[in-house]
């Protein structure tokens, strides 16, 4: 039996009695104006729910309640579902290392010290490798390192000697500004075949400066040129009474100029080694430096190299008959060629024939 709610006195047992969801609390259906259609839904239909006047003023409060009590079971069962998910994993690893570690213990009772032997062995036999071992491989090294930058700079010697093979050096020509025009002018009195084509490039080499004469650099279009003006040099003296100190040379390289000073440091010194003046004597030690100078200049250039030749016959069968028979029929040879007959041809196939056959049965019976 329910426990009444309503205030007024009938008892509880009437049909008509309804009650409150929130509080148990049972109320007359005409003493808390409800229709009898309205009860009569309420009443069929169990999902409704209702409400006394006191639990509705209460309502708001209880609902929060239960939004707050839900959203913590929800927080609750996420944290519980992470938490699963963190066990699985762990697991896994704890699976993962356990079959790891179950390798290496089959792995170390299968292990009988072959495979460390082996590497002990290899070790030793590089600590027992000897100095002189260590020190030529060292050696070598350095020699290919040597080698390649001798390489290297006879490579650059090439290049630069390649590039300067058309320019000319003049000297002592006094700087004006029309240092352009006025070497063209005497490159052309020089050799008049210089056409203003055939000159490059014109150009002072070095920072300029009132104590010092800088030199000019002529790049010819070809080395025919270049050689056609240094042949003419000489003229330089007869020009200009401005000319008498210029002279022209040879764009060197700087392994070619000191080549060059060697030399002439090497006349000077004989020439004061033979004093005195002119006489027979002194043209014989003139010849006689001349020639070794050649001589010198000849084994640096080309020096002399000895080959051991060996003649080797290639037919050592070929006698004087094959040869007889050889310069026959190409004789007859020549004379069908010129004659152009049958009769000269026939002789010649004869001999023809002849001498492959001779030269057959020689062969094999060598």
């Amino acid at each position: 039996m329910s426990i009444k709610g309503c205030q007024c006195a009938r008892n509880m047992e009437d049909k008509n009695a309804i009650q409150c969801f929130q509080c148990q609390l049972a109320f007359h259906q005409d003493c808390v104006g409800i229709s009898k259609s309205a009860f009569k839904v309420i009443s069929s239909v169990s999902n409704i729910k209702w409400y006394c006047d006191e639990c509705m003023k209460l309502l708001p409060d209880v609902k929060s309640l239960n939004k707050a009590v839900r959203d913590s079971n929800d927080a609750l069962n996420t944290r519980i579902d992470k938490i699963d998910e963190s066990n699985n994993l762990l697991r896994c690893e704890l699976e993962a290392i356990k079959s790891l570690i179950q390798r290496n213990v089959d792995g170390a009772e299968r292990f009988d010290g072959t495979v460390l032997s082996t590497e002990l062995c290899n070790l030793k036999n590089d600590l027992n490798k000897s100095f002189a071992d260590a020190v030529r491989c060292e050696v070598k090294k350095n020699i290919e390192l040597v080698n390649d930058e001798v390489k290297s700079v006879q490579k650059t010697n090439v290049n630069d000697m390649k590039e300067r093979e058309n320019n000319i050096m003049m000297f002592n020509l006094q700087e004006t500004d029309d240092d352009k025009d006025r070497v063209k002018e005497i490159i052309k009195k020089l050799s008049s075949e210089v056409k203003d084509q055939d000159i490059k490039r014109i150009v002072r080499l070095g920072p300029k400066a009132e104590t010092k004469i800088r030199p000019v650099l002529i790049e010819m279009r070809s080395c025919a040129i270049k050689d056609l003006v240094l042949k003419n040099s000489f003229k330089l003296k007869t020009m200009h009474e401005d000319l008498d100190k210029v002279w022209i040379s040879h764009d060197l390289t700087v392994d070619q100029r000191a080549e060059l000073k060697k030399l002439i440091d090497e006349a000077k010194s004989r020439k004061i080694s033979c004093p005195g003046p002119f006489n027979s004597s002194s043209a014989d030690t003139l010849l006689d430096l001349f020639n070794s100078e050649i001589v010198r200049i000849v084994d640096m250039v080309a020096p002399c190299r000895y080959v051991k030749s060996t003649h080797v016959l290639s037919a050592p069968w070929f006698d004087s008959e094959c040869r007889s028979l050889k310069r026959n029929c190409r004789k007859l040879e020549r004379l069908y060629r010129k004659m152009k007959n049958d009769i000269n041809r026939n002789a010649w196939r004869l001999a023809l024939k002849e001498k492959i056959q001779q030269f057959s049965q020689k062969r094999n019976k060598f």
